[in-house]
Parts: C-alpha cells; sequence; structure tokens
C-alpha cells in the first residue's frame, strides 16, 4: 500500500508553486484567445484562474503535514501530502468521462451535456459519499468540540467514503441535471452505467493503496500482508488492517469475538501456542480490549473474571510483526469484478431491449457481487441486530431497484430514446435494437 506517494516540500509551495500557476493560466488564455477569439468562454477562465491562484499561494501551504522521513525516522518532513488514493480518485473520473463521452458521441448526445452532467455527479458525489461514510462511523466524528467535529468530517485525504454513497448523490444530480435540460433519464443512466463502473473499478485501487476496505485474515495464495505503518505517516498511525488485528488480539495469536459486558470488551476463545498472546499469558475464556492512550506502545487490559480486577499487558510496537497477517485484497477484488462488469455492459448496450435495462442490469449484477465480498471482508460490523452489514442491507435494495428497472424496461413496449436524431427527443422511438 502507498497512503502518500510523495511531498511536496513546503518551500517549494512557497517559492514556485504560484509563479508556475500564473504562468500557466497566462499560456491557457493565450491558447484560448488564438484559437476561438477572446470571447465570454476566455473572460470566464480568468475566474477559475484567479480562484486557482487563491487556493494555490494561500490555501495549499496552510494544509500540509508534519511526518517522520521514512529514511530517517528521527527527521521530520514538513509538506503538501500528494495521496494515493486521491490520485486514483482523479484517473477514475478522467477514464469514466472519457468513455462517457464516446459512447454519447456515438448516440448523437453533444459531448458538453455529458461534461455538465459529469460536473455535477461528481460534486454531488464526493459529498453523498462522505456523509454515508460519517453516518455509517459517526463515532469516529463525534466529539464534544463542534469545531473539531466538523474539521474530522470534512478531512478526507485519508479517504473516509463511501461507494454507495456516491452512488446515491451522483444519481440524484443526474436526475435534477436530466430534468432540467431534458435529457432522457434512463438512456442516460444506460449510457454511463458503463462509466461509472471502469471509475470504480480504478478507484478501487486507490483503495488498496490507501489500506481501507480491507479482508479478513485467509491463507489463499493472493493473500496480502499490510505494514505496520504507512510511509509517510505520524508515529501513532498504523495502516487499518494492522490495527483492526491489534484491537481484535489476531496480530498475537488471539481469536476473539465482541463480548456481550459491552464497553469494547472482547472475549478471548482460543489462544495460539508460542504467540505473543500466551507470553502475555492471556487464558482461553479472558476479556479483553486495546488501551490507545500511550503513542507507540501496544497495551492490553486484561480481565480473568468479568467482575474482577484487570491488569495491563503492554509492549513497544517495534517488537510486534512489521505485517498484519496475510488478508484478502478485497480492494483488487471489487476492482476487477467492476472492470468485468464495465467491458460486459459496455458491449452489450447496442442490444438493449429499452431505457433502464443496462442500468437496471447493472445495479443487480453489482449488488449481487457486493453482497457477496462483504462476506470476506473485515472492515464493518453487523447493523440492525442482523449479521447484515450496511453495505449488503443497501446491495439489497439495490438489487430491488435494479431488478424492477430490468423488468420494467422489458415488459413494456421497446423504447429507446438514443440514438437522438431530428425529431423532438419524446418521439424519438427505436421499436427494434440496432
Amino acid at each position: 500500500m502507498r497512503q502518500t506517494l510523495f511531498l511536496i516540500p513546503d518551500e517549494w509551495l512557497a517559492s514556485f508553486a504560484l509563479p508556475l500557476w500564473l504562468v500557466l493560466c497566462v499560456i491557457a488564455l493565450v491558447i484560448q484567445a488564438r484559437r476561438f477569439g477572446w470571447g465570454k468562454e476566455a473572460a470566464g477562465m480568468i475566474w477559475v484562474f484567479v480562484f486557482g491562484a487563491i487556493v494555490v499561494g494561500f490555501v495549499l501551504p496552510r494544509i500540509g503535514i508534519n511526518v517522520s522521513d521514512p529514511t530517517d525516522p528521527s527527521k521530520t518532513l514538513s509538506g503538501l501530502p500528494i495521496r494515493g488514493f486521491g490520485l486514483m480518485f482523479l484517473l477514475a473520473t478522467v477514464a469514466g468521462v472519457g468513455l462517457a463521452t464516446r459512447r454519447a458521441r456515438q448516440m448523437g448526445v453533444e459531448p458538453d451535456e455529458i461534461l455538465g452532467l459529469a460536473f455535477a455527479m461528481f460534486i454531488t458525489g464526493i459529498i453523498g459519499a462522505r456523509v454515508y461514510y460519517v453516518v455509517q462511523y459517526w463515532e469516529q466524528f463525534q466529539t464534544d468540540d463542534l469545531v473539531t467535529t466538523v474539521t474530522r468530517i470534512v478531512n478526507t485525504t485519508q479517504g473516509g467514503i463511501v461507494v454507495y454513497g456516491a452512488l446515491i448523490g451522483s444519481l440524484l444530480a443526474a436526475v435534477v441535471t436530466c430534468w432540467r435540460r431534458r435529457l432522457p433519464m434512463l438512456a442516460i443512466a444506460d449510457l454511463i452505467m458503463p462509466a461509472m463502473l471502469i471509475g470504480l473499478s480504478i478507484g478501487r485501487i486507490g483503495c488498496f493503496m490507501n489500506g481501507c476496505c480491507y479482508g479478513g485474515v485467509c491463507d489463499w495464495p493472493v493473500a496480502v500482508q499490510f505494514p505496520c505503518r504507512p510511509v509517510y505517516a505520524d508515529a501513532g498511525q498504523l495502516t487499518p488492517p494492522y490495527d483492526k488485528q491489534l484491537d481484535t488480539g489476531q496480530l498475537i495469536g488471539l481469536t476473539t469475538r465482541v463480548d456481550v459486558g459491552g464497553e469494547d470488551w472482547r472475549e478471548v476463545l482460543k489462544v495460539e501456542g508460542q504467540s505473543l498472546g500466551e507470553r502475555a499469558e492471556i487464558q482461553v475464556g479472558d476479556r479483553m480490549r486495546r488501551v490507545r492512550n500511550a503513542p507507540g506502545l501496544y497495551q492490553l487490559e486484561i480481565k480473568s473474571d468479568a467482575q474482577g480486577p484487570s491488569r495491563l499487558f503492554e509492549m513497544p510496537l517495534l517488537e510486534l510483526p512489521p505485517r498484519s497477517n496475510p488478508v484478502h485484497p478485497t480492494q483488487l477484488y471489487s476492482s476487477i469484478n467492476a472492470l468485468l462488469l464495465c467491458f460486459f455492459l459496455w458491449f452489450y448496450y447496442p442490444f438493449r431491449y429499452g431505457d433502464g435495462e443496462v442500468f437496471g442490469m447493472g445495479l443487480c449484477l453489482y449488488a449481487i457481487a457486493r453482497f457477496l465480498l462483504e462476506l470476506i471482508r473485515d472492515d464493518e460490523p453487523g447493523q440492525l441486530n442482523t449479521e447484515l452489514t450496511t453495505a449488503q442491507l443497501t446491495s439489497l435494495m439495490m438489487f430491488v431497484l435494479g431488478t424492477g428497472l430490468v423488468a420494467w424496461s422489458r415488459l413494456r413496449r421497446p423504447f429507446r430514446a438514443l440514438p437522438l436524431d431530428k425529431s423532438p427527443l419524446s418521439e424519438t422511438v427505436s421499436p427494434s435494437p440496432n
């Protein structure tokens, strides 16, 4: 994994970033003026450049981080982090827009319509993905200080977004945009579904680089091990799978389950021989919970009797294994799944029976795959007093919605609003597939 690809030093941001931005803006304006003349488009670009100058000159230098040097932990580096997750998210957006634009040209839809739609879906998709995550993990954000809570909510530099939230948010934007521009909603949904899947496929690689959305422990040949700490990380920051295995005791040879008594206690079901857990004299039936008040130390509070006193076991993190136990690379499973669905729906699109079929089929197939994938993921507990995760419950609803769309498109009279011709959209009917 690689949460942070590299740091842009503070010195570079202060000395070179703003002049470089201004030079690029001048070049862009000259090209625009020479090709299309000086009009409203060129004038409108100035406001974008001014906003960018404010961000580059005043915002970016103030959101840097201080981390230890990977080559020399005794030194501290300061700068703007370039996250692997963010880079893959950007590539996913570009690939999705490019694929949708290509199909739009084939169907007689102006690329500008797709670009406007993509922008609206991008913004609301990010908001929806973050809101979904915050609601799902509210205990991580809630504090007594409102400013701290809001800061945690808006800080997405290390991930913290959910695919289903992005889907819900972007679909709301698509409905509103299509309604305002009088575009056929279901036909546009069919057109952009493969593009959304290619974006998801690339975005999941970002999840792998970030270490989130990880799977459970396994011994498969494709299993991966995550390092203890990310590169360019604070001293107390651990990778998500490693951190979870410390919480559950898996990394020291324990098999545990959540104790019905609550308060983060876990009941020990098994202790592996010659493990760190055995060295800590932890017995089957004990209760344990992790204490997090000492950076650099792994501390467990252990009780042999639920009502009796507890004892503390601790060791430096440096004495623990350098990597997590092998886990399923569920991020890569999801990436491959989305890529295969993209190819399937892209080539199936010309044979669709009616509007909404491709989109509904995509919802159904992805919901099935995601429901099954959750069985081997290890980053989310069950909800509503069931073993079903939030994603599985959402998958069930998406499956019902997708099935309804496919059935509706198949049972009614064949209607396909695309490709467009010179007739009004409402009158563009194709009685049979092209």
